[in-house]
């Protein structure tokens, strides 16, 4: 669980405009891949209008796996909190409240927060409904959820890689509005681009690369009952038709095996870098 400096990019992108505030819960302790300056600079690039923390302020954290970095509770204030809790089930990283997420969350905490963050942390737990559910009721009416979890290439990283429609069919049955999603691919640890929903372009269902969703929601009002949908989005954002599967059969059934890899990837590397904008 961490926030890359592309993650920090991801989230001044898409939260620059929601005037963030009040009390906020991260699922696990966050690292943060960078110093307090670094965070300005990140931040600024996106035009995200951060608060300043006082120098005497600014907490450092040594445990988590970023090294000495600044703690998640600066981060967080930076985007505008005045309260950062987290919830974990290991202790290890001094969260906030020991707590598993597979379980129902206490009532004393309904409605308590702002913003919960899911940084990589759900698809951890084995029991995602209770996960979502969980989120709904941690969250105020008008609060927010950043989920930034893997779709593809984490084979073995947690329980489960998502698909988008997970997301968006949950939370529109739950009245949640303002909804955006991006797909977050990782060239390397240090190179990585984003794919917007909102975009005309199209993608292949496979990236060829470890990909994840950033995934955001608004709650609209205060209810805590939760509503389970059956998958209705159609994903006409990413290429499945005739033509193109035929095309992709033909490259397995006619030509040598290796050489339609590589044809494959160079495919999906061309659509990428079409439909794709660069966070570094």
């Amino acid at each position: 669980m961490g926030i890359s400096i592309s993650s920090m990019r991801l989230i001044g992108k898409t939260m620059k405009d929601r005037r963030l505030s009040g009390k906020c819960v991260t699922y696990g302790v966050q690292g943060i891949e960078g110093q307090y300056g670094d965070v300005k600079r990140i931040l600024s690039l996106e035009g995200y209008k951060y608060r300043n923390v006082a120098i005497d302020s600014i907490i450092m954290d040594d445990i988590t796996q970023y090294g000495n970095t600044i703690h998640q509770s600066v981060f967080f204030n930076m985007l505008g909190f005045d309260v950062v809790d987290s919830i974990d089930v290991f202790t290890k990283e001094n969260p906030t409240h020991v707590l598993n997420l597979n379980e129902p969350i206490e009532r004393t905490m309904h409605g308590r927060y702002d913003m919960v963050y899911d940084g990589g942390t759900a698809e951890h737990c084995f029991d995602i409904p209770e996960v979502l559910s969980n989120t709904v009721r941690l969250l105020k009416a008008g609060g927010t959820v950043i989920h930034h979890l893997p779709i593809s290439g984490y084979l073995e990283h947690g329980y489960y890689q998502f698909s988008p429609s997970l997301f968006f069919d949950f939370y529109k049955a739950n009245n949640f509005t303002d909804i955006e999603a991006k797909i977050h691919i990782s060239y390397s640890n240090r190179k990585s681009c984003y794919f917007d929903f909102t975009s005309p372009a199209k993608l292949p269902d496979n990236f060829g690369h470890p990909a994840m969703i950033f995934f955001t929601a608004k709650k609209r009002a205060g209810h805590n009952d939760v509503v389970f949908p059956v998958q209705s989005v159609n994903p006409e954002h990413f290429i499945r038709n005739a033509m193109t599967e035929s095309f992709l059969s033909a490259l397995y059934t006619r030509l040598p095996r290796g050489f339609a890899f590589k044809a494959l990837q160079l495919l999906k590397k061309i659509t990428c870098m079409y439909a794709c904008k660069r966070l570094q």
